[in-house]
């Protein structure tokens, strides 16, 4: 009895103990833990288990997995969930009051990682979503899922924001809260420890009864301003700037080093402050005393002597008085000299000076005035240009562009320019003895060069800002390139190094990117290349292949963002299970590299059973109407299903082959030459990609058809800018192998350039061991051709082969032919309405000087298996060849290929194999002509002379493989 009490004893204390550290805050946890040695391990744990507690409510079984997916997708956790994981008990000062809700913030891109994770693993639903109208400016999608009455939201961040940038727009100073699998920090945690809070700009717009984050939820004090301190603000004024990288203004707590939550801080360059008036009447930024002072940014930025001086004088006269100044030196945009300016230390600031704590906003407008966050990397180096951002479209700089070596970089500078200095570190006053130096490095073409690429220099800036991140000038695309660091050794002004401050797209923890002559240089010279160029400069070393490849995946995803935004990743894997590729103008852009414009469509191809899935991914998660279905004259006769979907800004087509047909048959029945070609997610295959790359496109039979005014391709496009060839001549001299009315097989590299830079998504699939073979056009036109249309009109190219005398006359005209035939093979021809068999010539096609094979015998003069007109062409299908006899072990001494005609032409039966049935018992009716071609077996498979004595072995595999009297019917396969 004794040790049964003992033992209750025991679990009671055991349990008082628990519920005593369940309403304990994270911060006292962590102090305990740090009390005794022995304690620490204890109070890990833990912390670690009320973690594990708040989301296995959602995750269920899965919460190792959801650690794994959150830690690999980047991404935090905001909202009442971290506020339960800060102060226990759900985030208010109630037990048993948990969150329903866990609302989670990803980088741009990581959406679909998270959405597959929720859906498809602990199966929750997507539910209707509305994105709170504070938080367009930083969220690029939002979702919501649902399962049981529990909920939970994804936040994607856009391109250009870091997920620290979402939390710090929260709706108050209790939002600023957000953890990770290891560790969790607030923001202003003297006001959150107390369950206390002060609305920030964003909070200040929810209205009475409305509720958002903590705001309207009454779990924490909410205050519209500080006045409730009783006392001045200080240093938590709401409208002064603070850096996360101060680790002054936050407090962190971490309780697993496994998942590096510290690197969301470190070296962070995000910049916050919660509002833009102060409201405290105790503070000395209040609204009442500085009404008066200019706006930073101001209405308009100084554009001339005057603007200056009204605005030199604004500075020195603020109040209240900023405790520092320091001199920069002003390039303004109407201005003929450069001019010392004050630029002062941003009010709040108490540690050493450096560069991003200057007010720059007063000469250069880099924020808009209600700004709430911003990013400014520090930097420690000499002299640093400030640009201003180029989405206020700023004015022509004509001082600026006076001095620099405009012709050479070829486009103008926009906007203010400032310069400030540093030495050894801290600020220092920039004097007119600088100016030299200063426009020594402006007049630099490196310098210039190297500012192109930072900012925008008069390029026009797309509207979809956020789908240029991939672009192919990675750093020219990005919204905020405000500042070039240029490194400079006094005993040698010549030698210049260069440092962006740009952020890396797509980098796992949003880093910087040091820009030096020996990578990004070249990763700037290798954008500008063409894809071949840039395929053949990454196969020289092993550090270039890898620029080269991600040179290549990011003109890739430049060029197909605007079209698809977040989709991006289910655009691709929609691609793979469809089996589509990309052909058209976004095609020929990642091909030239030419990518400063955006593309006009997006054209899609194919086959007939990936249709409905394409249409529902457009239709349903791209939201694009479809509004026509009308394809081109020119393309009916290829083209199974075809539909265009279209918006203001975008416009998608896709375009099925018909049942029977390869997706090769619609991209080689193109109107012009530029527009043979493809792509897919990791690939791309141009046919006569020399022409492309040098301006010259050739119209194909297709072409010819569109006519005046009209549209299709490059055929009628003044956009693209290609020279258009009606013919040939423009070579000056005969077609040789590029006539026009040559067949070529798509296997054949001879015209064709297959390019790869994702071996998984390569394109190579469509051109390899495909039955598909194609010419640019039925006629030649140019004069200095042996093929032209003027010889080969008197030649003669019927078909009709079927009965003896027409069998006789066709030999005569095959001798008679001219140019000549290189050469002539013997085949036996069983004409439909002939007596016999009769030994024929089967000529090789025109362009073939070498040991012909199966593809490359003209049989269409004996059996017709296409139409003279056409441009493509299948016809694998329409031979078999035979190595033994069917329903037999006996081996053929040689192999025969029969050829058939195509049934589509309705020819009648053929009365000599009609009377061959007589005496086998034929069960199947053979119609049109046939013709047979022997060949060696092994080593020596070249054609070999046919004659009647092979006839019986020939009427023997007929009999065999159509079937006797016993056997039942059997259809030969064509051959693949």
């Amino acid at each position: 009895m004794a040790s049964v009490m003992q033992s209750s004893a025991l679990e009671r204390d055991e349990g008082i103990g628990q519920a005593l550290v369940d309403q304990m805050s994270l911060p006292e946890l962590h102090r305990l833990g740090q009390t005794r040695l022995e304690l620490q391990p204890q109070m890990t744990q833990e912390m670690q288990d009320r973690f594990n507690h708040i989301i296995k409510r959602f995750t269920s079984i899965h919460c190792s997995r959801f650690h794994q997916v959150l830690h690999r997708a980047r991404g935090i956790i905001v909202g009442s969930c971290a506020l339960e994981m800060l102060l226990g008990h759900g985030g208010t000062p109630h037990a048993h009051c948990q969150p329903r809700d866990l609302n989670l913030v990803v980088p741009y891109g990581n959406l679909v990682l998270m959405e597959n994770f929720i859906m498809d693993t602990i199966g929750f639903r997507a539910l209707p979503a509305t994105l709170h109208p504070t938080l367009t400016m930083h969220v690029h999608d939002f979702r919501r899922y649902g399962f049981d009455g529990d909920i939970i939201t994804v936040s994607e961040s856009r391109f250009d924001i870091n997920v620290l940038e979402v939390v710090l727009n929260g709706p108050s100073t209790a939002d600023m809260t957000f953890m990770s699998c290891g560790g969790l920090t607030t923001f202003y945690p003297e006001l959150t420890l107390k369950y206390m809070g002060v609305r920030s700009q964003n909070g200040q717009k929810i209205q009475p009864g409305q509720s958002f984050g903590s705001v309207g939820k009454g779990a924490i004090d909410i205050r519209r301003h500080t006045s409730f301190l009783n006392k001045p603000c200080h240093s938590s004024c709401p409208v002064l700037w603070r850096r996360v990288g101060d680790r002054c203004d936050y407090l962190t707590v971490e309780w697993d080093t496994r998942y590096e939550f510290n690197s969301f801080l470190h070296d962070n360059d995000t910049e916050w402050r919660l509002d833009v008036d102060c409201l405290n009447e105790r503070c000395k930024f209040r609204l009442q005393t500085t009404f008066s002072n200019e706006d930073v940014p101001p209405l308009f930025m100084p554009k001339d002597r005057a603007d200056i001086v009204h605005l030199d004088h604004a500075i020195r006269e603020h109040y209240p008085p900023y405790s520092l100044i320091f001199q920069g030196l002003l390039y303004a945009t109407a201005c003929d000299r450069p001019y010392l300016v004050p630029v002062p230390v941003q009010h709040g600031v108490t540690t050493s000076c450096t560069m991003q704590v200057l007010e720059v906003n007063y000469w250069v407008h880099q924020r808009a005035f209600s700004a709430s966050t911003a990013s400014r990397i520090p930097l420690d180096d000499v002299y640093t240009f400030f640009f201003e951002d180029e989405t206020n479209s700023p004015p022509p700089n004509s001082l600026v562009n006076n001095i620099a070596p405009i012709g050479a970089v070829g486009t103008r500078f926009d906007g203010n320019l400032l310069v400030m200095k540093e030495h050894d570190g801290s600020l220092v006053n920039i004097t007119d003895n600088d100016i030299g130096l200063v426009t020594f490095l402006l007049k630099s073409s490196k310098t210039m060069a190297v500012v192109q690429m930072l900012c925008p220099l008069n390029a026009t800036h797309s509207q979809n800002l956020e789908f240029q991140s991939q672009g192919v000038r990675l750093l020219r695309v990005l919204p905020l390139p405000l500042r070039l660091i240029i490194k400079y050794c006094s005993a040698n002004l010549e030698h210049l190094e260069f440092l962006s401050t740009s952020r890396m797209f797509g980098s796992p923890n949003q880093g910087t990117m040091i820009f030096s002559q020996d990578e990004d240089i070249t990763t700037a010279i290798l954008e500008r290349l063409s894809l071949p160029d840039l395929t053949k400069m990454g196969q020289t070393c092993r550090r270039l292949r890898d620029i080269a490849t991600d040179v290549a995946r990011r003109r890739f995803g430049h060029i197909i963002i605007p079209f698809t935004g977040h989709n991006y990743d289910t655009f691709l894997s929609v691609l793979r299970r469809t089996r589509t590729v990309i052909t058209g103008s976004c095609a020929r852009k990642m091909l030239t590299g030419e990518v400063d414009a955006r593309a006009r469509d997006l054209n899609l191809v194919a086959p007939a059973t990936g249709f409905n899935d394409l249409h529902k991914f457009i239709t349903g998660v791209l939201r694009l109407p479809c509004v026509s279905k009308r394809c081109h004259p020119g393309m009916r006769e290829i083209v199974g299903r075809f539909r265009k979907y279209a918006l203001p800004t975008r416009v998608i087509t896709v375009s099925t082959a018909k049942v029977d047909m390869h997706i090769m048959h619609v991209i080689l029945h193109a109107p012009s030459t530029a527009d043979m070609i493809l792509m897919t997610a990791g690939g791309l295959v141009s046919f006569y990609s020399n022409m492309t790359l040098q301006g010259i496109t050739l119209t194909s039979r297709t072409g010819h058809h569109v006519r005046w005014g009209e549209k299709l391709g490059t055929i009628g496009d003044i956009v693209e800018g290609f020279e258009v060839a009606r013919s040939t001549e423009f070579l000056g001299g005969s077609c040789g192998r590029h006539c026009v009315t040559f067949w070529h097989q798509v296997s054949d590299n001879a015209f064709r350039l297959a390019l790869d830079w994702n071996i998984k998504d390569s394109a190579r699939w469509c051109v390899e061991d495909v039955d598909v073979e194609w010419r640019v056009d039925s006629n030649c036109m140019n004069p200095s051709c042996p093929y032209r249309i003027e010889q080969m009109c008197v030649n003669y190219e019927g078909t009709n082969c079927d009965y003896d005398l027409a069998v006789k006359f066709t030999s005569d005209e095959l001798a008679c032919r001219r140019p000549r035939y290189f050469r002539l093979c013997d085949g036996l021809f069983y004409g439909g309405g002939c007596q016999q068999p009769y030994v024929v010539q089967v000529p090789v096609r025109d362009g073939i000087e070498t040991l012909p094979s199966l593809d490359e015998l003209e049989v269409n003069t004996w059996v017709q298996q296409r139409d003279p007109d056409r441009s493509t062409f299948s016809r694998r299908r329409l031979r078999h060849t035979f190595v033994s006899v069917p329903h037999s072990a006996m081996e053929l001494d040689a192999q025969y290929t029969f050829y058939f005609e195509d049934p589509e032409y309705g020819r009648p039966q053929n009365e000599l194999l009609r009377r061959l049935a007589r005496t086998c018992g034929f069960r199947r009716k053979l119609t049109g002509n046939l013709l047979v071609v022997k060949q060696g077996r092994g080593e020596t498979r070249g054609f070999i002379s046919i004659t009647l004595q092979d006839a019986p072995v020939i009427n023997l595999l007929i009999c065999s493989a159509w079937g006797g009297r016993r056997r039942g019917l059997e259809a030969i396969a064509p051959e693949n």
